[in-house]
């Protein structure tokens, strides 16, 4: 069932790639906010309208939880979709050619079953079903194991404004090989799980569930492990809520990804050890 749902989406893609050329009037806003009570775009609202039209013809899906419109209910049991019509909407605004499209399909348990990430502007994508392995443009990957710090490409994302996340991601930075900066946390993850990079940090408490859940799910798949820094995986955060509307639309959080165990205990003991060091200080 999912993989047929995963082809289908080939469909939107190409209907939002196309929308997403049309019209400089799109990056100005609406007189709408949305489910997070931010000024919402034309695209935004555009994007979801289409992706709503697409969802409510699959006859799996019970309700979608939107960015935009919050929860719109479809049938009365079923799938539920997690979506973010445009990740890197800043990225969009700035005429910068990376922002996604991101969709986490859960089942009744709040399990993720499946996930789709597409690249609106390559029209690459990425996917996974459960147990079944992470895919690009319908072929198998996995991550990348580096065995050393020294050899680690990271993604930065997120404004990171304090002094303890700031001395964090500076220590990491004189261990690495280097880093970016890019915008799109759906797309950051999905380059960590293809092994483009082997790690992955926001430390500005400014992550959602429609940005990152189903790009995380892919990575793990993929081999890589995707958690808050406080050490619950991404992907259990719907189960594990005692609210899932409080988990997508109230809850922000700091995320850690990382292609293998020893990179993660890396970057999550250095934090760790900032934050230590700075309360210290405080005393």
């Amino acid at each position: 069932m999912f993989e047929k749902f995963i082809n289908n989406l080939s469909v939107l893609s190409s209907e939002l790639r196309h929308v997403s050329c049309r019209s400089r009037k799109l990056i100005e806003t609406t007189n709408e906010v949305n489910a997070y009570g931010e000024m919402s775009l034309y695209i935004d609202k555009l994007f979801e309208d289409i992706i709503i039209k697409h969802l409510a013809k699959e006859p799996f899906v019970q309700s979608i939880y939107s960015e935009e419109s919050g929860i719109i209910q479809l049938r009365n049991e079923g799938y539920i979709v997690i979506v973010d019509p445009l990740d890197g909407t800043q990225n969009f605004k700035m005429g910068l050619s990376y922002y996604a499209v991101t969709i986490a399909v859960l089942n009744p348990h709040l399990e993720v079953e499946a996930a789709y990430v597409v690249n609106l502007v390559s029209g690459n994508y990425y996917s996974a079903v459960k147990g079944k392995g992470a895919l690009c443009n319908g072929s198998r990957f996995y991550t990348r194991k580096q065995s050393s710090i020294r050899e680690v490409d990271a993604i930065y994302v997120g404004l990171s404004r304090n002094v303890t996340e700031l001395n964090c991601l500076s220590a990491i930075t004189q261990r690495i090989k280097s880093f970016r900066a890019m915008g799109c946390a759906s797309l950051d993850l999905c380059c960590l799980a293809i092994g483009n990079c082997g790690l992955f940090l926001d430390l500005s408490y400014t992550a959602k569930l429609v940005d990152v859940l189903a790009s995380s799910f892919i990575a793990e798949e993929a081999g890589a492990l995707v958690t808050s820094l406080i050490g619950i995986p991404i992907t259990d955060i719907p189960s594990k809520s005692t609210s899932l509307s409080d988990a997508v639309f109230k809850s922000k959080f700091q995320v850690l990804g990382a292609a293998n165990t020893s990179i993660y205990d890396f970057a999550y003991n250095t934090c760790m050890d900032m934050e230590m060091r700075y309360n210290e200080e405080l005393v």
